[in-house]
C-alpha cells in the first residue's frame, strides 16, 4: 500500500543518506501512521545529517516514546548527546 511503499523509499533513501529526500516521504508516513516508531526514528537520522538537530532530538524522542526499544532512535539520542 501507500504507507508501506512510502515507508520502504524513505527507508532505501537514508541508507543512501539522501536525507533532504527521505524527509518528506517518512513525513507522509508519519502523517498516516503516527504511532510507527521507526518512521520517527529514521525522520531523527535525516534530520541530524542536515544539522537540524533540535529536530532531530525530537523525533528521537518520539520514537523512544513509542517504542522504547527502537536502537535507531536510541543512537541518534547518544550521538546528539542524550
Amino acid at each position: 500500500g501507500f504507507v508501506g511503499a512510502r515507508g520502504t523509499l524513505g527507508l532505501v533513501l537514508v541508507r543512501m543518506g539522501r536525507w533532504a529526500e527521505a524527509l518528506p516521504e517518512l513525513d507522509a508516513v508519519i502523517a498516516v501512521q503516527p504511532a510507527q516508531s521507526m518512521s520517527h526514528a529514521l525522520r531523527g537520522v535525516c534530520l541530524a545529517n542536515l544539522g537540524r538537530l533540535e529536530e532531530a532530538r525530537a523525533a528521537a524522542d518520539r520514537s523512544l516514546e513509542l517504542d522504547p526499544s527502537n536502537d535507531i532512535a536510541a543512537q541518534v539520542r547518544r550521538q546528539l548527546g542524550g
